[in-house]
């Protein structure tokens, strides 16, 4: 990871082999997450099959409690992975104008802060 401006706190580039690596390692806790769910649902089923009672009820509302605990961190690891790869997309000509004139823009203002304000021409 390298930042492109030095501590002035403007945008931080990350090469694409590291996006890469960070999207990769999240599909990796994905597939683990998909399959934990997937071993309780068939743990759940299997046991409320031959389980009745209380426990058995307590049991299947724990094992629903936990698929959707798991669901919900599926969604938001997904969520995330999307904004990870999107980061990765190159900016278009447009933006990457726009991006450059903001800059322009502030170091014009830290030259003029700096200076003690605007001299007269």
């Amino acid at each position: 990871m390298t930042d492109a401006a030095g501590a002035g706190g403007r945008d931080v580039l990350v090469d694409e082999t590291t996006i890469n690596r960070v999207t990769d390692m999240m599909d990796g806790v994905l597939n683990q997450l998909n399959g934990t769910r997937s071993s309780i649902a068939t743990s759940a089923s299997d046991t409320a099959a031959g389980w009745h009672g209380d426990a058995a009820g307590q049991f299947a509302s724990g094992a629903q409690d936990a698929d959707a605990t798991i669901h919900r961190l599926i969604s938001s690891l997904q969520n995330l992975r999307e904004l990870v790869q999107m980061s990765k997309n190159q900016f278009t000509a447009e933006e990457q104008e726009q991006a450059s004139r903001m800059r322009a823009v502030g170091s014009q203002y830290s030259d003029i802060s700096l200076n003690g304000g605007i001299a007269d021409a």
